[in-house]
């Protein structure tokens, strides 16, 4: 009666069917008979109907604040994930697995902007998204006005995806976030999961991800250099509605900033780990210094002839930019994620840092003992 009643009004329906219960009662077969009988009323009516089980999929208890109601933090949860399905297309939602790339074309599924400051550019010079109007580069959006949110809202068919933005910024601060930033829930077995910040195999992944472009430009994507950091990953633990967010969110720069956006790509660990293999890590019976040419700027070569491991990495992009780490005392390297020049008081004549601010991997060297005495020896 009551979806009746609000269909002759007008209005856009959405069921739900209930959610699971913090502890498992008596009541869950009746629960489910419920449910079931929620899913048939939308097929009857053509109507969204959100698996309100999916959304909280592994949470725990502590979203609850008795066995049927949520906390404040359950139901900020619960918000996005309705979010996320009404910004999608309703009728036919865009799925991901691994290997699924979206592009920002606004008029394909789960795709919407804030406000109207989005322009396209139909053939963007070196962006990899299938032309419009030319070959000579791809379909992509930009603005350079600050919190133009721009969503990608999808379904996840799988656990477990590794997110990578398409992304160039140039003199500004970016984020991109999942879930509108709140914090995942879930937690996963799986412990190759980036971001990890303890040992522990529950360790929740991070949930968004920061670029800083001030006075310069910085491009984000599977073919990148600096991919290889986690911070440049999002880490999707469940399957179910999420959404991706991107925004400039700060400019400290002499020039305007600009945020060029071509998609997202989805990716599975299994996969990321041959691509990282093989674009990160090489290994072989020889050592690489005068032999292997780095890819470059901080690749790493394992050198496993005659039963030994040397571990190198490359200072620079010639066959003899390779640094034997392995006979590096392992607190004589230390690495952040900022040029060390003026920021970092060298330890001892000699000492060496590794920067590792996303786009970069530059090996300094101590001249001095002051903090300017730093050397970029790449």
């Amino acid at each position: 009666m009551i979806v009746v009643r609000e269909i002759k009004k007008g209005a856009s329906v959405v069921l739900m069917t209930p959610p699971p219960q913090k502890q498992y009662n008596f009541n869950t077969r009746l629960l489910e008979a419920y449910r079931d009988a929620v899913f048939n009323l939308a097929e009857e009516f053509g109507l969204m109907c959100i698996n309100g089980v999916e959304v909280f999929k592994n949470v725990d208890s502590t979203y609850f604040s008795d066995n049927v109601h949520f906390k404040d933090v359950g139901y900020k949860h619960l918000a996005s994930k309705i979010t996320s399905r009404i910004l999608s297309n309703l009728k036919t939602p865009t799925s991901v697995f691994s290997g699924t790339n979206i592009v920002t074309r606004f008029n394909d599924d789960g795709i919407k902007f804030r406000f109207n400051q989005w322009g396209i550019n139909l053939s963007k010079s070196g962006q990899n998204t299938p032309p419009l109007n030319s070959y000579s580069g791809g379909y992509v959006t930009e603005t350079s006005q600050y919190n133009e949110y721009l969503y990608f809202s999808f379904y996840s068919e799988v656990d477990d995806l590794v997110i990578t933005p398409n992304i160039n910024v140039t003199n500004a601060k970016l984020t991109v976030d999942l879930d509108h930033g709140l914090p995942q829930p879930q937690y996963t077995f799986d412990d190759r999961v980036w971001r990890d910040t303890s040992p522990d195999r529950d360790a929740k992944p991070g949930s968004s991800i920061g670029i800083d472009a001030l006075d310069k430009s910085i491009w984000l994507d599977r073919l990148s250099d600096f991919d290889v950091l986690s911070s440049c990953r999002i880490h999707v633990a469940t399957k179910g509605w999420h959404t991706v967010r991107v925004w400039i969110e700060e400019n400290g720069s002499a020039g305007d900033p600009i945020l060029t956006v071509a998609g997202i790509n989805f990716i599975d660990y299994e996969t990321a780990k041959l691509i990282d293999d093989y674009r990160y890590k090489r290994s072989g019976n020889h050592n690489p210094i005068g032999r292997v040419k780095p890819l470059f700027v901080g690749e790493e070569f394992l050198d496993a002839s005659q039963g030994e491991h040397r571990w190198y990495k490359s200072t620079g992009l010639n066959t003899n930019d390779w640094k034997n780490m392995t006979s590096t005392p392992e607190d004589s390297v230390h690495s952040g994620n900022e040029s060390p020049v003026n920021n970092v008081t060298p330890r001892y004549l000699g000492d060496e840092y590794l920067d590792t601010s996303p786009g970069q991997y530059i090996w300094y060297k101590a001249t001095g003992t002051a903090s300017n005495s730093w050397k970029p020896i790449n």
